[in-house]
């Protein structure tokens, strides 16, 4: 049944006015983001809060507006009759001064039609940025991801490595994702320079192809997400290369590896949305509560690295899994928490395999990782 036979069926049955229109949407008829402005007044296109603009000469328009805009226009009201409509046509006669009980009336009905306009003032050219926010969209296959962060190359752990692969083995997963900091790149960081330890970004480099082929001997694919140690890196080549374009060059495996400017992406798995991230925060005291405020703003599953402590828990509602994972690198082999110690905790091991919609989180300090 369409709106307009759904709201004929009303009114013959006596429902008419705001009744009508509230039954309609209570039935789905009327999209709930679609709301009326100001009820039983006259109809005033608003701007910057002053009533009676556009000028008199200019024709009203607009008797709805999407919810959460501050005043209605041409665009909104087009937008609500398409979702009703499914077509647009022009307002026979001049509809300033038309009651607003008149237009949700005909609205309803599906005889309202808007008449475009030019606004008298020239329009805002539109962005010409690019969209931001297009970082990596994966889909869980049933054959699940393995996750884990902060190889810091060339001072990976090749035991919790081969522990990941192992277990993904076991489980059948044959894709990874790398959540940042693949790589250590303390030759392009000032504490690198202070501390006096670097190794030859070339030799790192070649190391970090080494460890990629290892992963690649087994899984299928894989993704690499920014982290803050690559972004320094990236920033030394900012300007001369994109993101993508750079690690795909040093390191190569094209069409098996996925390079990503971002330091986020999304997972969907059995129906529930979980997001990997880098972080950009530390928690010594609780690391967990940077996952949960991330889980908060993003209502999804977290799995973050970077604090390189390895602990997992819930989110408020008890609904998304947090779990914030330890580093795969070799504490002894680092050079800056010898060199130049703090009081944090413990950096620990951990990494983590997604299936079924479920983390499943394996600490260094549950397993044995032989070479």
């Amino acid at each position: 049944m369409t709106v307009q036979e759904r709201a004929k069926a009303l009114k013959d049955a006596g429902v008419k006015g705001v009744p009508l229109f509230d039954n309609l949407q209570r039935e789905g008829y009327i999209p709930r983001n679609i709301i009326p402005l100001d009820k039983g007044r006259w109809i005033r296109h608003r701007m910057d809060g002053t009533r009676g603009w556009p000028p008199e000469e200019e024709p009203e328009c607009g008797a709805y507006a999407i919810k959460g805009d501050r005043h209605d226009s041409p665009s909104l009201t087009r937008a609500m009759l398409d979702a009703m409509n499914g077509e647009l046509g022009r307002v026979a006669g001049d509809v300033r001064g038309t009651p607003f009980s008149r237009w949700k009336r005909e609205v309803v009905d599906g005889t309202a039609r808007i008449e475009s306009y030019e606004p008298p003032y020239a329009p805002i050219p539109t962005s010409t940025a690019p969209v931001a926010n297009n970082f990596s969209q994966l889909k869980d296959d049933g054959s699940g991801f393995a996750l884990f962060s902060d190889t810091h190359v060339p001072y990976h752990d090749a035991g919790i490595l081969n522990a990941m692969v192992r277990e993904s083995k076991r489980l059948g997963v044959k894709r990874f994702v790398l959540i940042g900091d693949f790589m250590d790149a303390n030759q392009f960081s000032k504490r690198g320079r202070i501390l006096g330890h670097q190794r030859r970004w070339q030799d790192d480099v070649e190391e970090g192809k080494s460890v990629l082929a290892g992963l690649l001997n087994y899984f299928d694919s894989g993704v690499v997400l920014m982290g803050n140690h690559d972004r320094w890196y990236e920033q030394h080549y900012r300007g001369m290369a994109d993101p993508e374009w750079l690690m795909a060059a040093f390191f190569g495996f094209e069409g098996r590896v996925e390079f990503s400017r971002f330091e986020q992406a999304r997972v969907e798995s059995s129906g529930k949305r979980f997001r990997l991230l880098h972080g950009a925060n530390f928690s010594g005291a609780n690391p967990l509560g940077v996952a949960q405020k991330h889980s908060a703003r993003t209502g999804e599953g977290i799995v973050m690295g970077h604090q390189h402590l390895a602990v997992d828990g819930w989110d408020a509602s008890g609904q998304h899994q947090c779990v914030c994972l330890g580093m795969t690198a070799d504490l002894e082999r680092m050079a800056y928490p010898h060199a130049s110690p703090k009081a944090h905790p413990v950096m620990t091991q951990s990494f983590a395999i997604l299936k079924g919609g479920v983390i499943r989180h394996y600490k260094s300090s549950d397993l044995a990782f032989p070479q």
